[in-house]
């Protein structure tokens, strides 16, 4: 079971002690346990799954991503065809004694493969089973705002933001009860803020922006 969303990473600690990454890449957390839902994401809403459609409104692209979730993490996400093959490494420094962990996603021809690039295994799952957290559906929304999603998770506008001299579109949104802020140029996110519990607020900002780049296809390839 996975459950997809991107831009912020998270590590948990479980009872078998081991630890599970939970990535961001702008559609959704990457769960490995089905246990680690917190109570706000099971509160009945409907889930948004992973649609290989048009993401994006350029053909290719770089985005690198910073986050306060963790200090030094890396995140580059290359992507092309508009969004529908994308590819998002993740470099995580090392922690509480835990060696320095290096991860891909590729999402590709309607499937999506987490590896372990230092291990060589990872596991391979259909998108359209994916499940979207609340910083990917967060992601989601401000990349489709149609009648109907503007709807269902209360979209309003707010202030522009400017982020890597781009002039962003911003909105609040509410997704499983939670609120949360994106600002959004040419449909990709650039900057969100969610609260996550009472008193946890994640950032996440793009720190680099490279646009219709060739990118290789074994960036999209284990």
């Amino acid at each position: 079971f996975y459950e997809i969303s991107i831009i912020v990473f998270f590590f948990f600690q479980t009872e078998d002690d081991i630890r599970d990454l939970v990535l961001s890449r702008g559609l959704g957390d990457v769960y490995k346990r089905q246990n680690l839902h917190n109570e706000e994401m099971k509160k009945g809403e409907k889930d948004i799954t992973l649609d290989q459609k048009k993401q994006y409104n350029s053909k290719s692209g770089v985005i690198e991503m910073t986050s306060t979730m963790i200090a030094g993490m890396k995140q580059t996400i290359y992507f092309d065809d508009y969004g529908s093959k994308r590819a998002t490494y993740i470099e995580a420094p090392s922690t509480e004694g835990v060696k320095t962990s290096r991860t891909a996603i590729i999402e590709d021809k309607g499937y999506i493969t987490v590896y372990d690039l230092d291990s060589k295994d990872g596991n391979k799952a259909l998108a359209s089973e994916a499940q979207i957290g609340v910083i990917g559906t967060t992601s989601y929304v401000a990349s489709n705002l149609t009648p109907e999603i503007i709807k269902e998770f209360d979209v309003k506008s707010i202030e522009d933001f400017t982020v890597l001299d781009k002039k962003c579109k911003g909105y609040t949104l509410i997704v499983k009860g939670i609120k949360s802020k994106v600002w959004v140029w040419e449909r990709i996110p650039l900057y969100i803020q969610a609260q996550i519990g009472n008193d946890r607020m994640i950032v996440a900002q793009a720190s680099s922006l490279k646009l219709d780049i060739p990118v290789s296809p074994t960036k999209f390839q284990i």
